[in-house]
């Protein structure tokens, strides 16, 4: 996508702003507004809904993950999950469980794209905004500014955790020019600098319905706390360059904790339908007072043809098994049974985030399913109410593989009050934040589960359980990495050192391979040729 050739096709697709979002959703009224089609740059960006539509454009790439969504591909890399899926499907899953290259050209392309296309489109709004004569009210131009920074930063960290070092485009791209990687802190900086914008700037707000799904200052707060655990993690520094210290960071998440309003829901399978239904709860909503940032999805009842639904939601539904509450899926991201082994009995949350058939008396139709465990994913799983149908064909749509609007919780308060318990560790607030969640998770108030001084094994672990199958668990094993790859290698696991084809229906793993990596990904091959070898592949990758 940055060679001469792909270039001119994107600022094509730029100049005449196509932005597809006649059935997307990010928010009642904020995203759905009238795709604009037939407008250039030289007379687009004229009025304050001209940017309003810009930046619905760089808001709707959010939507566009499928099969290669970042968040599988995570959990299937982690010692979560197997690869999965049916016995007549490729081996590119288990390729990305055992960090062996895929073997398609366009490799990993998916989120690739994703993430260039949300970069360029924020940053042709960025280059537009003085175009709109704001007078002397700049507020809406400031909110806009600190949301497209935000989403430009979002798809900046979620391309370099999983690529490393990458081409920085900080402005639109011209026919012709092709970038080099770029320093990991000039990167990061980079982000950091675009968040603390968002933070600084963006209203302190909770959106009710009709705004549901624009960015806050709380989830820029959150990211703040997220890329700067990451990159200080794996690449062993203790601040972002010069933008970001470890104590600035821990401000603006206690500023959210403290400030913000978002608080745990009284019961944790209550987050997600399907866990809801399963046991007897019902279910809090989506907007409810624990989701800080959230992926919006509906039903866009037009098969294949429009981003919109959770397509990827299809993955991780069992194969060809429906059983009510449980939709069916393409049976991939098989649960490993050493992650059920690892909640406590008494843990609310092992039996609202995954599916046990033989516990909950289910029979598994296992005849085409690969790696079959006896677990599946329950978060976020498609429901079935009617037998033989999911929740998007009880609904009204035409196709269930492509049509389920649970929307995706990428930041929960619980994930921040674990960020504020590591970044206080040490002091009494590590167990203050850990607590509040074990407690829970425990269905207690008491002190009778909680840990009185933790240690940073102590929040990795209940960070593992409490955002189990939320894409959270890889990058927090990598992040541990910075001086030695030990941690990957034994989560992972080294049952199988010299594995040199894959058996597909083997579990075997070998950590070796994932520290040989440096535990990233392989760049899709046909973009470092078309970017004329600017670039090279990854270490492990090149053949």
């Amino acid at each position: 996508m940055l060679n001469s050739k792909k270039l001119q096709t994107m600022k094509k697709i730029l100049i005449i702003i196509i932005i597809a979002l006649s059935f997307v959703r990010c928010s009642e009224d904020f995203i759905d507004r009238t795709p604009t089609t037939k407008k250039v740059i030289a007379s687009f960006y004229e009025t304050e809904e001209d940017l309003q539509q810009g930046l619905v454009a760089v808001y709707n790439v959010l939507l566009w993950p499928d099969w290669d969504n970042f968040n599988l591909i995570s959990e299937i890399a982690s010692d979560n999950c197997f690869g999965g899926g049916g016995k007549t499907d490729d081996d590119g899953f288990s390729r990305w469980d055992r960090f062996q290259p895929r073997l398609e050209d366009n490799a990993n392309e998916g989120p690739w794209k994703q993430g260039y296309t949300g970069v360029c489109r924020a940053n042709v709004l960025l280059e537009n905004m003085d175009k709109v004569d704001w007078e002397n009210d700049t507020t809406m131009k400031v909110q806009i500014q600190a949301e497209a920074r935000f989403l430009r930063a979002y798809y900046y960290f979620y391309m370099t955790k999983m690529f490393g070092e990458i081409p920085l485009i900080t402005r639109t791209v011209k026919p012709g020019e092709n970038f080099p990687r770029a320093p990991a802190e000039d990167i990061y900086s980079f982000i950091m600098n675009d968040l603390k914008y968002a933070a600084d700037n963006l209203p302190d707000v909770t959106y009710t319905d009709s705004e549901q799904g624009r960015v806050t200052k709380w989830a820029a707060e959150a990211y703040l706390g997220k890329v700067f655990l990451f990159y200080t993690g794996y690449y062993n520094q203790t601040s972002v360059g010069s933008v970001i210290t470890k104590q600035e960071t821990t401000n603006y998440i206690d500023d959210l904790i403290n400030n913000s309003g978002h608080t745990l829901v009284d019961t944790f399978a209550m987050l997600w339908r399907a866990s809801s239904y399963s046991l007897g709860h019902t279910y809090v909503g989506e907007g409810n007072p624990e989701s800080v940032f959230a992926i919006k999805y509906h039903l866009v009842n037009l098969a294949n043809t429009e981003h919109g639904g959770g397509y990827w939601y299809r993955m991780i539904g069992p194969r060809q098994t429906p059983a009510p509450p449980y939709g069916h899926g393409w049976g991939f991201g098989t649960v490993n049974p050493g992650l059920w082994n690892a909640y406590n009995a008494a843990d609310s949350r092992r039996s609202a985030t995954i599916i046990d058939w033989a516990g909950e008396g289910l029979t598994y139709d296992n005849s085409d399913q690969r790696q079959f465990t006896g677990y599946n994913w329950k978060k976020n799983i498609p429901r079935c109410f009617t037998p033989g149908q999911n929740e998007a064909e009880d609904a009204g749509s035409n196709d269930w593989q492509w049509d389920n609007d649970e929307d995706f919780q990428d930041v929960r308060f619980a994930d921040v009050l674990l960020i504020g318990a590591e970044l206080h560790l040490g002091d009494p607030l590590a167990a203050i934040y850990l607590n509040r969640v074990r407690r829970r998770a425990y269905l207690v108030t008491d002190d009778s589960y909680d840990i009185a001084s933790p240690t940073l094994q102590d929040i990795m672990n209940e960070r593992r359980l409490e955002l189990a199958l939320e894409g959270k668990r890889y990058w927090d094993l990598l992040r541990q990495c910075g001086t030695s790859f030990d941690v990957l290698i034994q989560a992972v696991g080294n049952d199988d050192p010299a594995h040199s084809s894959i058996d597909l229906e083997s579990f075997d793993i070998d950590g070796n391979r994932a520290a040989e990596v440096k535990g990233l990904f392989q760049i899709p091959p046909s973009e470092i040729r078309l970017m004329n070898d600017i670039i090279e592949q990854n270490q492990g990758f090149e053949n």
